[in-house]
């Protein structure tokens, strides 16, 4: 079927009113690069079919006959308790943390927290309250699902196995992996990430969901990958499978670039004319290259640098819908400070999949 680009244009402006309306017709042109009469033809139909609303500032938001059913980005099914916990959670490990809804094309974060006061990787906060975040009252119920009873297994008694456990040899692997720019830390949430950011679903974005997810999904995430990657990629997610979660690790030389890279993509993001550039800035975030931590280098007492963990959260039929991801982005964590986040991360992950939405 050959697809029909005019089509295509209007379904991307509903989606960029769905997850950031209000915007003027100038942001929605500059944001999709589409010529600002394109895009003024399209809002003037969909005016008139009430699928959008213009609003007496001149922005356009979705409208009264826009499909009931539908939800924009901003409000996808999450669950009840999520801002709260990632506000919690923040608090306790003291960097940025996030929740993306993930499907089988992308990955669309739901809810966003920066942490109210700093803190550095070996000087925690509070340990986990869990009053601020819910209890987790069907959280120890029997699963028959077998993706939850190998995460359950995985992340039991709070220990990561050790590799002969794993049943492959203690040797680190050199490879690298490219980092989503989905990362987050030093107190704040990178500005081009908000909550109703969609991005494309392609590897490794979401490894800790595609890991519990079932072989044909694995196996469609791996053929996104480049294909020199895809044994590596393959590799990580039985390492995650086993593990409970995805640590990804960053070169420190990087960690300054990254940051700076960020700040720019801020500064651009208040002036819709910044669109494109905006976006080439977010292309050199993504390129950063990172790389999966393997069992050998967590079981390991050396300081590592971490940049982002991340853990899946199940729905009520115990199918994974969400990842939940932290990002410390340090440079030399310890091996207390790891096994901190990474308890810090199952337990929120936990409290959140006993509570998922109806």
């Amino acid at each position: 079927m050959t697809a029909s680009p005019p089509t295509d244009r209007v379904v991307s402006v509903v989606e960029l009113l769905a997850a950031r309306a209000p915007l003027h017709a100038a942001a929605i042109a500059d944001t999709l690069e589409l010529s600002r009469s394109t895009v003024g033809a399209i809002l003037t139909t969909l005016d008139a079919r009430s699928w959008v609303q213009r609003l007496p500032d001149l922005t356009y938001r979705l409208g009264p006959a826009f499909p009931h059913h539908v939800r924009p980005a901003n409000q996808l099914a999450m669950p009840p308790n999520a801002q709260n916990a990632l506000r919690a959670l923040a608090d306790r490990v003291g960097c940025g943390a996030a929740l993306a809804a993930v499907t089988e094309r992308s990955m669309t974060f739901v809810a966003l927290a920066a942490p109210t006061r700093s803190t550095t990787p070996d000087h925690p906060t509070t340990a986990v309250d869990h009053n601020l975040i819910g209890t987790a009252t069907d959280h120890d119920r029997t699963h028959t699902d077998p993706n939850r009873r190998a995460h359950r297994a995985a992340t039991d008694h709070g220990r990561i196995p050790t590799a002969a456990e794993h049943g492959r040899p203690a040797t680190a692997s050199d490879h690298d992996f490219p980092l989503i720019s989905t990362i987050t830390g030093h107190g704040r949430i990178p500005t081009g990430i908000e909550v109703g950011t969609r991005l494309p679903l392609r590897a490794p974005a979401a490894a800790a969901v595609i890991a519990f997810s079932p072989p044909q999904r694995q196996r469609a995430w791996l053929d996104s990958a480049d294909p020199t990657q895809r044994r590596e990629l393959s590799t990580a997610l039985t390492e995650i499978r086993s593990t409970g979660l995805a640590i990804w690790g960053i070169d420190p030389a990087d960690l300054a670039t990254l940051d700076v890279l960020a700040e720019v993509a801020g500064h651009l993001a208040h002036s819709p004319a910044t669109g494109p550039l905006r976006r080439r800035v977010l292309g050199l975030l993504a390129g950063l290259s990172g790389y999966p931590h393997t069992l050998a280098d967590l079981n390991s007492d050396r300081p590592l640098p971490l940049a982002y963990l991340a853990a899946p959260v199940f729905d009520h039929d115990d199918i994974p819908r969400w990842e939940l991801q932290i990002g410390p982005l340090h440079p030399a964590v310890s091996p207390t400070t790891r096994n901190r986040y990474r308890a810090e991360l199952l337990t929120t992950a936990g409290i959140l999949s006993a509570d998922p939405p109806d």
